[in-house]
C-alpha cells in the first residue's frame, strides 16, 4: 500500500476512536462547512485535513488533498452520520477515489452511543456492511495481554 493512502486515520469502522485521533492531532485542521444535507438528510459537515509547517505550498495543497475527511453529524444528537475521505491507486496519487464509512443504528452501551452498523462504500458501491451484535466498554481487559514474554538468556535483543 502506498504511504500516501495511510494519511487518512484507519479507525474509520468505530467513529469514537476516529473522533479521538483527530481532536488529539496538532496538525490538524478544521473548518465548520454548516448545515448540509446526507443522503436526504438534515446534517452538521465539518472537514478536517492536516497542514504542516514550514512546506511549500505544492506540499501542503497536495497533503491537504491527500488527508481531507468530510464528517457528517446529525444536528440533534451530534453523532456522526458519515464519514467520506479518497483512496488512491497505489501507483497514481492523483486519482481519487471516494470512499464513504456510514453509521446507524445507535445504542447506548454503558453510557456510550455506539453504532451497530456501519456500512463502507468504494466508489458508491457498497463493499462492507457490519452488524454488531454485542459491544463491550471498559469490560476489564487484563494487563497481562500487554506484557511481552521473557526472552531466553543469552538471545538475541
Amino acid at each position: 500500500m502506498a504511504t500516501y493512502n495511510c494519511v487518512v486515520d484507519a479507525s474509520w469502522f468505530f467513529p469514537t476512536l476516529a473522533l479521538q485521533g483527530l481532536s488529539s492531532d496538532p496538525t490538524l485542521g478544521a473548518i465548520d462547512l454548516g448545515p448540509a444535507e446526507w443522503n436526504g438528510v438534515s446534517a452538521i459537515h465539518l472537514q478536517f485535513s492536516h497542514v504542516l509547517p514550514g512546506q511549500t505550498a505544492a506540499a501542503t495543497a497536495q497533503l491537504q488533498g491527500l488527508s481531507t475527511l468530510d464528517l457528517y453529524l446529525d444536528p440533534q444528537t451530534l453523532l456522526p452520520l458519515a464519514l467520506d475521505f479518497n483512496a488512491h491507486p497505489d501507483n497514481n496519487v492523483n486519482v481519487n477515489i471516494p470512499v464513504e464509512i456510514q453509521f446507524g443504528s445507535y445504542r447506548t452501551v454503558n453510557g456510550v452511543q455506539v453504532p451497530f452498523r456501519v456500512q463502507k462504500l468504494f466508489q458508491g458501491t457498497l463493499q462492507l456492511d457490519i452488524f454488531v451484535s454485542q459491544v463491550a466498554i471498559n469490560s476489564g481487559v487484563s494487563t497481562s495481554l500487554f506484557t511481552l514474554p521473557q526472552l531466553p538468556s543469552g538471545g538475541a535483543q
